[in-house]
């Protein structure tokens, strides 16, 4: 379970990482929306207002992200690619992760 700041923790997907070797358990099409709403969610929870967007000011590996959504780190850290060349999420000189607006909705 992955602990966060004010009482918060987030459990990682019932046996997902087990199952990922079961063809269509790592979908490409599930994995970017469960990042997504994960994404959205900690900012909305956690993210604190810049002009950008909403800075998530929490130390999550990519390990972490993918425990929490049920999939690889891999496929987190190529979604994680996707999502900055997109413009959806940036990251600070800190490397925190800025979720722009259009996201953080």
């Amino acid at each position: 379970m992955l602990e966060l700041s004010a009482g918060y923790a987030i459990a990682p997907a019932s046996n997902a990482r087990a199952n990922s070797l079961s063809p269509g358990a790592d979908s490409p099409a599930i994995a970017p929306q469960r990042l997504q709403q994960l994404l959205s969610w900690l900012a909305l929870k956690f993210g604190h207002p810049i002009h950008q967007g909403r800075l998530i000011q929490l130390r999550l590996t990519h390990q972490d992200i993918a425990d929490a959504i049920g999939t690889t780190r891999v496929t987190v850290t190529r979604l994680m690619q996707d999502l900055e060349r997109s413009g959806e999420i940036g990251y600070s000189p800190k490397k925190c992760i800025i979720v722009y607006e259009s996201l953080a909705k």
